[in-house]
């Protein structure tokens, strides 16, 4: 996992001045195979980052089109472990950058560490947590650092109110 390849599609975007084009998609929605093929037709539609969802089953801070794409994900059975294929088959062939939107719950179910290390395997660009606030996140930004040996940025989302 490295963040310069995901430095780099800004930096791209920047330079064909437009701005970079970030898409979202729910892992595993409906199946792995269509997945699979979202992934694919996005990146050849010219995105430069694909954020993907790890779905779970209480994302009641998500809107309603990503609640049913999660849905029907579980639905089918989809797990972590499946995202990870996903992710890792569709690096096989393209280089559009993939980031992973979750939750807190879903990495400390996984186990800190051994969530890093398949995002290093499986070639993930970047990760998006939104529910671990500073500095209740320090320990893993520092799992990060050691993990993936300080080629990744880790990036604090805030909001308006934050202090």
């Amino acid at each position: 996992m490295t963040s310069s390849t995901l430095i780099k599609s800004f930096e791209r975007a920047k330079e064909d001045n437009r701005a970079a084009l970030l898409t979202y998609t729910v892992g595993g929605d409906p199946d792995k195979k269509t997945s699979l093929n979202i992934f694919k037709s996005i990146a050849e539609s010219g995105a430069d980052i694909i954020e993907c969802g790890l779905g779970h089953g209480a994302n009641i801070g998500d809107g309603g089109a990503i609640q049913d794409s999660t849905y029907r994900a579980l639905s089918g059975g989809i797990k972590t472990d499946d995202i990870f294929e996903i992710i890792e088959d569709f690096k096989k062939d393209y280089e559009t950058d993939v980031i992973i939107m979750t939750y807190q719950n879903k990495i400390m179910a996984y186990g800190e560490e051994d969530f890093l290390e398949k995002c290093v395997s499986s070639k993930v660009s970047g990760i998006i947590c939104v529910d671990w606030p500073w500095p209740l996140n320090l320990d893993f930004a520092k799992n990060v650092k050691k993990i993936v040996l300080y080629s990744y940025n880790c990036f604090a989302l805030l909001q308006m109110k934050t202090d």
